[in-house]
């Protein structure tokens, strides 16, 4: 591998890292304090560990625990100053079984995650004092337990595809500031009408009905994403929400128009994409911290407006049905990802060269015309499609491309046979007819 294609490879990762970063966090810890207060009782505790350990077969863990030392000492363990336990954080310890029921009075904070941890997640009324909770394992199956005892939670995530069950309205958890519910969930999504700390929430469930809430009673939401879901309506505005960092309404059922969203100036991350939403693009005048804009696999309309977001980094657009020329874009000028595919864009192509941070840009199954230039000035460009167009004149070798790793052509009018692309020595993914 030469050294040109090796950073090419660390900027894609390193974009990766960034597209992530810009959804919805689910954090795999919360730094939590532990209440002095409560009455426990080291002893007992230890033996409670004792039965966790056996029930989720301890021998075989990957950092097993010696339970002749302290609990302290164990993998995962914190203890309070009292020395009973405050904290079970055990993620990826090749852990397998099913979670027992644990009283653990001063415990304030539950992670679980492992893939081999199956069963239903039990009853947590002994548990009072837990902040947070955190359960992570494909395999977890039953219903939602109740939670009306846990009233102290500050986050709560069950990220468990067959946990079934209704969604709660969590009426009594007052304290509760992050909400990330991944499951076979059916029902309605609640206004949450008391959850007033609420800051982010993540839900799906390919089985939960209804419209998207307003979440008017939780003003200070900065993250929102509700995705592959059976909700239905239209987007609200979210205007109680002003503070908004991130929406992820994608892969839902949602229809109409897409409302206002220059009344969220602080909006990184924009997500409507695989939805049946109509009508014009959005305005994004004066949304500068905005990096990531997916809007792709809808019904949107209309021309293509001239954007200006000095720091939009994705721009993703395709399988609409956008008509008109592509205007002179010059103002997105940290773009890595463009992709225009499979709308209704005419004319000949502007040019590009100004947009030198770009990796892959996608306008394949348009209906545009003319040469295709060189692109001598993107030396980033890995992926690029130009399929299924109406393109004429020859094919540039593109030489001033050596990192290209894919490149589609195909279904054009271009004349005469394609270059054999010698220099492009990293292309792997090559179709010209």
């Amino acid at each position: 591998m030469n050294f040109l294609r090796l950073i090419s490879l660390l900027s894609i990762c390193l974009f990766l890292q960034h597209s992530l970063y810009a959804q919805v966090k689910k954090p795999t810890r919360k730094k939590v304090i532990s209440n002095t207060s409560v009455k426990c009782s080291a002893k007992v505790d230890s033996m409670e560990l004792v039965k966790f350990n056996k029930a989720l077969r301890g021998a075989e863990w990957s950092i097993p625990w010696n339970l002749i030392k302290p609990m302290s000492t164990w993998e995962g363990i914190s203890v309070s100053k009292s020395g009973c336990v405050s904290e079970i954080v055990l993620s990826n310890n090749n852990l397998s079984g099913t979670i027992p029921v644990l009283n653990l009075p001063g415990l304030v904070q539950l992670l679980i995650e492992d893939k081999k941890v199956n069963g239903a997640i039990p009853s947590l009324t002994q548990l009072p004092n837990l902040k947070s909770l955190i359960i992570i394992s494909p395999n977890i199956t039953g219903a939602l337990p109740v939670l009306d005892k846990n009233t102290e939670l500050e986050l709560l995530n069950f990220d468990c595809p067959q946990l079934t069950g209704i969604l709660p309205n969590f009426v009594k958890h007052l304290k509760l500031e992050e909400l990330y519910l991944n499951g076979n969930f059916s029902g309605t999504i609640p206004e949450f009408t008391t959850l007033t700390r609420l800051e982010s929430i993540s839900i799906s469930g390919s089985k939960i009905i209804g419209n998207i809430p307003s979440f008017s009673f939780s003003p200070r939401m900065l993250d929102i994403k509700i995705t592959n879901t059976s909700l239905n309506g239209s987007i609200p505005t979210f205007k109680s929400n002003l503070d908004l960092k991130s929406i992820d309404l994608s892969s839902n059922k949602l229809t109409g128009t897409i409302p206002t969203l220059n009344i969220h100036p602080k909006l990184e991350y924009i997500n409507l994409s695989n939805n049946q939403l109509t009508g014009l693009l959005p305005d994004l005048t004066d949304m500068d911290r905005l990096e990531e804009v997916l809007l792709e696999k809808n019904k949107l309309n209309g021309n293509l407006p001239i954007i200006n977001l000095p720091k939009l980094r994705i721009l993703k657009l395709g399988q609409n049905l956008l008509n008109g020329s592509i205007p002179d874009i010059q103002g997105i000028p940290s773009i890595h990802v463009l992709d225009l595919s499979s709308n209704k864009f005419t004319g000949t192509l502007i040019d590009f060269n100004f947009l030198t941070s770009l990796e892959k840009f996608n306008l394949g199954g348009n209906s545009l015309i003319g040469e295709v230039p060189d692109f001598s000035h993107l030396p980033n460009l890995l992926d690029l499609y130009l399929n299924d167009n109406a393109f004429t004149g020859k094919v540039t070798d593109f030489s001033h491309l050596p990192n290209l790793v894919t490149l589609q052509i195909q279904n054009n009018k271009f004349k005469g046979k394609a270059p054999k692309f010698k220099k492009c020595v990293n292309l792997r993914n090559l179709k010209t007819i």
